[in-house]
């Protein structure tokens, strides 16, 4: 499926700044911490215990570096995938810094 144009100038200005920058930003940061705490926060209260117990705490810092390494996977996968439909929606060059 074609980027649509909006689509294409929204991807140019998050594809300049490159893969590794995406990866982190939008998945260890923006999902992998987001998800971990989410997670924390749950497993925590449906145990019966009390957020910002030691628990809860022990939980946070088990999650949120395995959800952040989830995230560095996932984001290089969205990026994979937004770049190929990118690249085949227009005549654009690979040659961007993070591409491969």
């Amino acid at each position: 499926m074609a980027m649509k144009p909006k689509e294409r100038e929204k991807w140019e200005k998050i594809r300049s700044k490159g893969r590794l920058h995406f990866a982190l930003l939008y998945g260890a940061v923006a999902w992998g911490v987001t998800a971990g705490v989410s997670f924390a926060i749950a497993k925590t209260l449906v145990s019966g215990g009390r957020l910002g117990s030691a628990e809860f705490l022990t939980e946070a810092l088990v999650a949120v570096p395995v959800f952040c390494v989830g995230g560095l996977v996932w984001g290089a996968w969205i990026w994979r995938t937004t770049e190929k439909k990118f690249l085949e929606s227009g005549d654009t060059k690979p040659e961007v810094r993070g591409h491969k």
